[in-house]
């Protein structure tokens, strides 16, 4: 992935391997004992970690009364001697296991069930993100997976895609697909992101509309360097649109869901619900400029922030 066009940011969610010790049950040893190996495992594990046996009370404080092996019994060599209760009577667990020292990893995460692991990625905010995903589908396609074994793409383009059904069909408030073919007349220069933000449109109780979470007076400004190209994400989960208006800065449309290209240069843009829009402006005017829902009562009622431009 690291030869993709357009990837920056790679790296692979970190795993330290740690020393531990590997016991491993010989079906056929432990059968002929009369074993399962979840008795030998649930033994072991009473043994080694401890079994709480009573708890001890004095006056409001309770202690637990834990039974368990020495530490010095709790090695490989110790291990190996240890007894195991069998119907046929107590045998060493080196004749129905094998015990060794091994690493492993520190943890090991599931999700839905199964163990993940996960490769992190950002875009260089100049190569569109549809094509830098269709590489690493191929790479993926190429590389061709063990059995049992699968890939997810997720984050901020897994709900850019989904968000892209919702274009052109009739719940969609906007015609955005018409949005996707204006092309500006002096569009930005092309230039990667220097500061990337997410504006998460909301609505709290009491008819409060929100910019992430906060309502003006409560708002945390962003802010950005003079000369910075800065782009702005537009989430809105709500079932209304916002149209967004920031001042002091003309901005340029650059993405709709997952879908790039130069659009049209606004100060102003619909966000309509559940569809992404992503707009790009280059912070050349100093100063703290008002950006805000243009529907008179959702910026009355708190959707309004600020970007500061020092």
């Amino acid at each position: 992935m690291e030869k993709i066009p357009g990837i920056v940011d790679l790296q692979v969610e970190r795993q330290v391997r740690i020393p531990q010790l590997e016991i491993t049950v010989n079906y056929k040893k432990a059968a002929l004992y009369g074993l399962q190996p979840a008795h030998i495992t649930e033994q072991l594990e009473r043994l080694s970690n401890g079994r709480l046996v009573s708890r001890l009370v004095d006056g409001n404080r309770r202690f637990d009364l834990v039974v368990r092996l020495k530490d010095h019994t709790r090695t490989t060599q110790g291990l190996s001697e240890l007894l195991i209760e069998t119907p046929a009577g107590w045998v060493p667990l080196r004749q129905i296991a094998d015990v060794k020292e091994a690493d492993g990893p520190n943890q090991i995460l599931r999700e839905n069930t199964k163990r993940r692991i996960v490769v992190l990625a950002n875009s260089d905010g100049v190569r569109d993100m549809t094509a830098i995903v269709a590489e690493i589908r191929k790479e993926i396609g190429a590389a061709g997976l063990p059995t049992g074994f699968f890939t997810s793409l997720e984050g901020t383009f897994q709900a850019q895609e989904e968000s892209m059904r919702t274009i052109g069909k009739p719940q969609a408030m906007t015609n955005l697909a018409f949005e996707t073919r204006l092309r500006a007349a002096r569009p930005l220069p092309v230039k990667r992101a220097d500061k990337i933000f997410t504006v998460l449109l909301g609505e709290a109780p009491s008819y409060r509309w929100t910019i992430n979470g906060r309502v003006h007076g409560e708002h945390q400004p962003f802010k950005v360097g003079q000369g910075e190209r800065v782009e702005m994400t537009f989430m809105n989960p709500t079932s209304m649109m916002h149209p967004m208006h920031m001042h002091g800065h003309h901005f340029q449309v650059v993405a709709i869901g997952a879908q790039r290209f130069a659009g049209a240069m606004r100060d102003t843009v619909i966000v309509p619900g559940h569809m992404p829009i992503t707009v790009a402006f280059d912070a050349n005017n100093k100063g703290a400029w008002f950006l805000h829902c243009h529907h008179l009562y959702h910026m009355a009622t708190g959707m309004m922030t600020e970007v500061q431009v020092s």
